[in-house]
């Protein structure tokens, strides 16, 4: 049908732009210089960030998949 046509291709198209634009937005608002540095500098020292796992999340790496 008309679903996968290219109609749907060029609003896929544009929605990503607005997403990116919208997205730089947002974190230009939220996201303030010292915020910034202050994440830099972590990564930087090679601070690890925190990840909350719960009991039934398997976290094992394997070798070789």
């Amino acid at each position: 049908m008309f679903l996968l046509g290219w109609r749907f291709a060029v609003a896929e198209f544009f929605g990503g732009l607005l997403m990116i634009i919208i997205l730089t937005g947002v974190f230009r608002a939220f996201l303030t210089r010292p915020m910034v540095e202050e994440a830099r500098r972590k990564a930087d020292r090679g601070a690890l960030g925190r990840m909350k796992v719960t009991a039934e999340m398997d976290m094992s790496v394997t070798e070789g998949h």
